[in-house]
């Protein structure tokens, strides 16, 4: 069986968390090394998703 790779887009390099925050009831997602502040919303995935978004354009 052979695997295809896709290239690693220089975005892929920065861990993104998506944590709980008691404190602001919500759920908060950062990006260690990228970008100050974070992403906040109630539904994890779309933290995620919004997260990787403005990942890619503070990266251009």
């Amino acid at each position: 069986m052979i695997l295809q790779c896709q290239t690693m887009k220089p975005g892929d390099r920065y861990l993104k968390i998506v944590k709980w925050s008691d404190e602001d009831d919500c759920y908060v997602g950062t990006c260690p090394g990228l970008m100050l502040g974070g992403v906040h919303g109630d539904d994890e995935v779309r933290v995620y998703h919004t997260e990787k978004r403005r990942k890619r354009k503070v990266r251009r």
